[in-house]
């Protein structure tokens, strides 16, 4: 839903949509929803708790993106990506969404080269594995664990001299 803050207090909409790949959209009048909204009480429910889900990822982005380490910051990309977008592949989880390096950079914030190095160390620590234009998540276990921690655990051999 894009657009339901503003139906709701009749202020100008504070959000755009890109998408990545086609979609199917429905566009709602502000009265149309205010009305439904009135006749279906549980839908208003629902709004809400849609637009607190927002809100708090939109401030979990804002504190991520701003203190995270650009490895960090990439995994809670694939995270949220492998959360909406995943689907079941062999390897793991494969996202479904054609997204080029220079749209994940700009999507994580970063430089291509700082992100070519992340996803560097992620492919050979077997978290992930790319594709042209898709991501695999080998090891959701792992990405969780640095999306947590700002961590992996060391890989075999590294405390061997």
């Amino acid at each position: 839903m894009v657009g339901e803050l503003a139906a709701m207090n009749g202020t100008p909409r504070a959000a755009s949509v890109f998408t990545a790949t086609s979609v199917r959209a429905r566009v709602i009048s502000a009265r149309s929803l205010r009305t439904f909204i009135a006749e279906h009480p549980q839908a208003a429910t629902a709004i809400h708790a849609s637009v607190a889900e927002k809100f708090r990822r939109a401030t979990r982005h804002r504190v991520d993106f701003t203190t995270a380490s650009t490895l960090v910051r990439l995994a809670l990309a694939l995270e949220n990506l492998a959360d909406v977008y995943g689907r079941g592949h062999p390897c793991g989880i494969r996202i479904e969404v054609p997204l080029s390096q220079p749209e994940l950079a700009s999507l994580v914030g970063v430089s291509d080269p700082s992100l070519q190095r992340a996803f560097r160390t992620l492919r050979q620590r077997g978290v992930i594995r790319t594709e042209y234009r898709r991501q695999i998540v080998c090891r959701p276990d792992l990405l969780r664990r640095l999306v947590a921690t700002g961590t992996l655990p060391p890989a075999e051999g590294d405390d061997l001299p």
